[in-house]
């Protein structure tokens, strides 16, 4: 019996740089495209934690100006397995602490708001995307996850690049 090891380790091993004889490194997950994946009849429920105060577009907006504070906009939709996986990345301290700088929106993509084409629209229709704007409501392209393909796209295993990009939008907000 020949045991395979985990795309986890595979993939730790990997980013340490480690060259064990026989592992190679997965590819970086793509992520999930609305046109891919059917809408089931009852979405499942994603555990994105209660540490972090996420607003509604509206509200946010409206707290970003006048407390001169960056948004960070989470679209998701509750059948992504791959917003499953990276929702509970919101529950870590670490991610926590950086979100504080920030005014949090989380918008379930499949629900359709009209501000979510006309503000984001422009930067693509996988999932799940985490984009950063200054609180004047522009968005920040130089925040990018690193993706080759999809620049706005966070995979859970790899969240030091999103709490990085956090604090660098909270930061840039105090200057």
């Amino acid at each position: 019996m020949s045991m395979r090891p985990s795309s986890a380790l595979v993939l730790a091993l990997a980013l340490s740089g480690c060259d064990a004889p026989g592992l190679r490194a997965p590819p970086p997950p793509e992520p999930t495209t609305a046109a891919a994946s059917p809408t089931p009849t009852k979405p499942a429920d994603i555990a994105w934690g209660t540490a972090i105060k996420w607003h509604e577009w509206d509200a946010a907006q409206r707290i970003a100006a006048a407390e001169n504070k960056p948004v960070c906009v989470v679209v998701y939709a509750d059948w992504c397995p791959l917003c499953k996986e990276l929702a509970p990345e919101f529950t870590k301290p670490e991610l926590v602490r950086a979100a504080a700088g920030l005014v949090m929106v989380r918008q379930d993509q499949d629900d359709k708001p009209a501000w979510l084409e006309q503000r984001l629209g422009k930067y693509g229709n996988y999932l799940p995307r985490v984009l950063f704007l200054d609180p004047n409501g522009s968005v920040r392209e130089d925040l990018q996850s690193g993706h080759p393909r999809f620049p706005y796209f966070y995979a859970s295993m790899v969240s030091d690049r999103l709490i990085a990009n956090m604090r660098a939008a909270a930061a840039s907000s105090r200057h």
